[in-house]
């Protein structure tokens, strides 16, 4: 067994809870098992769609890495075409190379990025209790769940606030939002308890002035607001080192192979 540490890149396409870049180092583990002639790791990976990663011991569904891979797909594409105007409708775009950067590797790896950063704020609000259950099925049911109460009211001629039924992505970016809500305002979260040193460093200065050298106003002149703000940039970190800690078991030939399959097949 091979040991390597890697390292992701967070992107900030979509606002979620983090702001600017985050780097995620993570200890990536190839498996494989020498059989007979020819090497099978975690799972068959040699069969032609199979896929093989687990985090933290559970195991990734297909359904779940494809889903992630499709709401990354758009941001990798233009970033090629951004950065080296490469033509995304090409033939052989994927497998290409443009500034020495594979499109496949490098949406593999915003789609591992994503998916330890989901795993990493699940878990985390299953631990504290915000949600049974933190898994990918567990997702999926609360949104089966939520969108049948709503076609039930609609059915029944009660109004339905906001959308009448979720998408997956939907769903997913409006429960991060609760998630994210709900841990900042438990105050019972020990993260969550600031010091004024923290307010000063996350202001920079103990007083601000603006450019015209009028004087500012103080941290404890900020109030409540600030405060908040304070303790989603500590949310933000802290699934941030969650993700960094995560133990990633992925067969790289099986994911590359798997993920090209599903891009141009």
């Amino acid at each position: 067994m091979v040991v390597i540490n890697g390292i992701y890149q967070r992107k900030k396409e979509k606002d979620r809870i983090f702001s600017g870049k985050l780097l995620a180092f993570i200890k990536v583990v190839l498996l494989c098992m020498v059989i007979g002639m020819g090497i099978v790791a975690c799972g068959n990976s040699g069969q032609q769609g199979s896929l093989s990663i687990s985090v933290n011991g559970e195991k990734v569904s297909q359904e779940e890495y494809l889903q992630i891979m499709k709401e990354r797909k758009f941001f990798v594409e233009r970033y090629f075409a951004d950065s080296f105007q490469a033509d995304i409708s090409e033939k052989g775009f994927w497998e290409g190379s443009f500034g020495g950067e594979n499109p496949c590797q490098r949406l593999i790896d915003d789609t591992i990025s994503t998916l330890l950063t989901q795993r990493a704020m699940y878990s985390l609000a299953e631990e504290r209790g915000y949600i049974e259950d933190g898994s990918y099925q567990g997702i999926l049911e609360r949104l089966e769940k939520e969108n049948t109460l709503r076609a039930a009211k609609i059915e029944r001629g009660e109004v339905v606030y906001g959308l009448t039924s979720f998408s997956l992505a939907q769903w997913m970016d409006y429960e991060e939002g609760i998630l994210q809500e709900t841990f900042c305002n438990d105050l019972e979260n020990k993260e969550m308890q600031l010091t004024d040193e923290e307010r000063n460093e996350f202001l920079g200065t103990e007083e601000w002035e603006d450019q015209d050298g009028i004087p500012g106003i103080t941290v404890e002149e900020l109030g409540v607001g600030f405060d908040q703000e304070l303790r989603k940039a500590k949310y933000a970190n802290l699934i941030e080192q969650r993700a960094e800690e995560a133990e990633l078991l992925i067969d790289e030939d099986a994911v590359y192979k798997f993920t090209l399959q599903n891009l141009t097949g």
